[in-house]
């Protein structure tokens, strides 16, 4: 073989082992298919130690809330510096009040009274004026008496059934109000008197002594356990403040309860105007069954047609 043929053959053979090396080069060059990463936990260290638990500590809070100072009233003290007045059998504060021109709430404040109803015979009581003498009543409503002289007895409303307004105002349906003089003592005070004649007539008959009359008369607040709480007499204008049982029966008994009652407490206070409460309430919503009264709903002569105060 001669050296052109020697060189050719190195010639293929450079050329070959070029093919080769760019072949190899390639595929080593080839960026290669990204396996799927599969993640590795992270070793949790390991620690000689060994924590305990801690308790979570509770915070504890002593509120110190200030208070306000206990209001320390000075104790009650009586008016030594007013006149003195014995308790007399059958006495009331408001009895006393009237004869001694002051008010319930002057002689309560006065001699430190907690409870109004309760004063007993013989205590000693002070008041800012001097109190009017009157005979002593006893504690219990007298029995009716026919001993008593005309000017004596007291005088007041009864009702007259069937008179339909001939003899006196008409009232309820078809009976009259007609002034009666009653078998009671009448005493000089007017708040006594209409004291007196409501526990009167709650221990009366229904029926009462028939005068020179055909019709009857009747009694509708017999049965009837009233108390006088108080009573305060203003020109033109009594207040009484009652306390017990109301039943009411019909229209037409109603109208005459009512009448009796309302009736002898503006005549025998002498005023137009009358404002009743009975149980703290006022005494119209006990018969306005309408409910539109007013609380301070006032009674007026006109409602029972009585004639006015002169």
């Amino acid at each position: 073989m001669g050296w052109i043929t020697k060189w050719a053959w190195a010639v293929v053979l450079v050329t070959t082992l070029a093919a080769c090396n760019l072949t190899t080069s390639s595929q080593l060059t080839d960026t290669p298919t990204p396996e799927p990463l599969t993640s590795v936990p992270s070793a949790t260290p390991t620690s000689d130690i060994i924590p305990t638990n801690t308790p979570t500590a509770t915070a504890t809070f002593t509120a110190t809330v200030p208070q306000p100072p206990t209001a320390v009233l000075p104790s009650c003290i009586p008016r030594v510096d007013w006149k003195q007045y014995v308790v007399l059998p059958g006495d009331t504060l408001f009895r006393i009040a009237e004869r001694g021109n002051t008010t319930i709430a002057e002689l309560t404040t006065g001699n430190c009274i907690d409870d109004p109803s309760k004063i007993t015979a013989g205590q000693i009581l002070y008041v800012p004026n001097d109190v009017a003498t009157v005979t002593p009543r006893p504690t219990q409503t007298p029995e009716p008496t026919a001993t008593l002289r005309p000017d004596e007895r007291l005088e007041a409303y009864a009702i007259l059934s069937g008179d339909d307004g001939t003899q006196g105002p008409q009232v309820g349906c078809g009976d009259s109000l007609i002034l009666q003089s009653l078998p009671i003592a009448r005493s000089e005070y007017a708040a006594e008197n209409i004291e007196t004649l409501i526990a009167y007539f709650g221990t009366a008959p229904e029926g009462t002594n028939t005068p020179s009359s055909s019709a009857d008369f009747y009694n509708p607040l017999h049965g009837y356990n009233l108390s006088v709480d108080s009573i305060t007499i203003s020109p033109g204008q009594v207040d009484v403040a009652l306390s017990g049982d109301m039943i009411l029966s019909g229209v037409c008994f109603d109208a005459i309860l009512e009448a009796q009652l309302v009736g002898n407490i503006l005549y025998l206070a002498n005023v137009n105007n009358a404002r009743i409460a009975l149980n703290g309430d006022n005494l119209i919503s006990y018969f306005d069954m309408s409910g539109d009264a007013p609380d301070d709903y006032v009674y007026t002569r006109d409602k029972f047609n009585l004639p006015p105060v002169p």
